[in-house]
């Protein structure tokens, strides 16, 4: 929390912040819906093998997103309740597609101090032969027992909109839009491909070696930095030049895009007109890839109150963002939470951060 003393009429009030070690919740007595029937909670700021290591102690309660791979490990624990679900959240590579000439006008007109691009990404061939390249279905059977559900698009979009790829796994097929893409003299081959990730993020660290091999087995040149999660937050959602130059290629996972297709407007730029609108957003350390055309079907979308109509803008958006690969979608997060036994009412809802509306009915046996 920013701030140290909030002031709010939840079930649970602010007791106590120890940086980087745990958040304690007391009671609040005067709650509208009746006191809670326990009287503290606490969040602990732990490493995901620290957190397995306690909920199997019994020293944890709970852990949401624990992780499909540990699911089977988890339910072998007596003194636990697993539940699963299908959580809207994604794990998605981000790809730095901008060109030298948006570095140049981002200079000027924010005060940056951006390098030079270092891997150009920003012909979608290139952008759509990575996705070809890493194949994520085998990767999620052999890693995650098929549970995350695979995607070629936001998970919030209807997945069999006509004329979708689907983005199987086809080395041929990336080498063959590489080619065309060095022919064209829009990518360098010969350029180092910086990919940037934390390895303690949805099991990024079993992950990327193995894309770091697909990718390399088609041509790229690839270097893999590994970061602990906290060292990769700060790099990742610092200023928008901080990061560019480090790196081309991130991953990232969460959010709530699978709650509905608007969730992911705000991951797509626009510098110029869109729904009678003008904008002139600065770039953020998410993709570099601007398209008015995708913003003003967003704006589109939200205001058509016939189903029928606004599905249809939501088809069209779904191609574009589909044929762009402006973010490479690779599956939609399982939700594996494990639960002690002794705690009563908490049930983690599919985007896990509404779980606690309800925490004023949780309770514990001794």
């Amino acid at each position: 929390f920013t701030n140290k003393n909030p002031v709010g009429t939840g079930p649970f009030k602010l007791k106590e912040i120890a940086p980087d070690q745990f958040i304690s919740f007391s009671a609040n007595k005067d709650y509208y819906g009746g006191a809670p029937k326990l009287d503290t909670v606490f969040y602990k700021a732990i490493k995901p093998e620290t957190a397995l290591a306690q909920i199997e102690s019994g020293e944890l309660d709970a852990i949401f997103n624990a992780g499909a791979s540990n699911l089977d490990r988890l339910s072998k624990v007596d003194i636990l309740n697993v539940q699963t679900n299908q959580a809207p959240g994604i794990f998605a590579l981000t790809l730095i597609s901008e060109t030298d000439a948006q570095r140049t006008e981002w200079n000027k007109k924010f005060k940056y101090n951006l390098p030079p691009v270092n891997f150009n990404l920003s012909d979608k061939r290139v952008r759509q032969a990575m996705y070809f390249a890493i194949d994520r279905r085998a990767i999620n059977d052999q890693l995650f027992g098929g549970r995350n559900k695979i995607l070629w698009n936001p998970p919030g979009f209807k997945a069999d909109y006509p004329g979708l790829e689907q983005y199987k796994f086809d080395p041929a097929k990336a080498k063959e839009l590489i080619a065309a893409a060095v022919k064209d003299g829009t990518v360098d081959m010969s350029k180092t491909l910086r990919f940037t990730y934390a390895t303690d993020l949805a099991d990024s660290g079993k992950i990327v070696p193995i894309m770091k091999q697909q990718l390399e087995a088609v041509g790229f040149k690839v270097e893999l930095t590994a970061l602990d999660i906290d060292t990769y937050n700060t790099l990742t959602t610092g200023a928008a030049e901080e990061g560019r130059a480090k790196y081309d290629v991130i991953t990232g996972a969460g959010g709530s895009e699978g709650l509905s297709p608007s969730r992911s407007q705000i991951y797509f730029k626009c510098s110029g007109t869109a729904f009678g609108l003008t904008f002139d957003e600065p770039p953020t350390n998410g993709t570099g890839y601007y398209d008015c055309k995708l913003r003003d079907l967003f704006l589109k979308a939200r205001t058509q109150a016939d189903p029928a109509a606004q599905d249809a803008t939501y088809a069209e958006l779904a191609k574009l963002l589909n044929d762009s690969v402006a973010t490479m979608y690779l599956w939609q997060l399982a939700g594996v939470h494990p639960v002690n036994k002794r705690v009563q009412g908490l049930v983690v809802a599919s985007f896990e951060r509404y779980t606690t509306i309800d925490a004023v009915n949780w309770s514990v046996t001794k």
